[in-house]
């Protein structure tokens, strides 16, 4: 029984506290501005095209993609031939 009471009392004091949440003036004003003179027409309207969704189409030539020990060979090298464009560091 005590269980039952305790739900009420909290039922209770939910719906008050929503009452007078909904009972007080909101603090926030929303104003608008429009021109009824506006040209829409200069404005163009743009959709998403649905393409079909297909498995990607892997190039026969790049072995490295489906090979994991070309990719493994061909990562380091490719990693350090970017390294090598950027120009050395000096100390400061």
């Amino acid at each position: 029984m005590r269980t039952g009471f305790r739900t009420t009392i909290a039922t209770l004091v939910s719906c008050a506290a929503l009452a007078a949440c909904a009972a007080t003036q909101p603090s926030m004003e929303i104003r608008s501005d429009r021109n009824p003179a506006a040209n829409f027409a200069v404005y163009a309207t743009y959709a998403w095209a649905t393409a079909p969704l297909q498995a990607p189409q892997w190039p026969a030539h790049d072995a490295a993609v489906v090979n994991p020990t070309l990719r493994e060979k061909r990562l380091p090298q490719a990693i350090a031939q970017i390294f090598a464009s950027f120009p050395p560091r000096t100390a400061r």
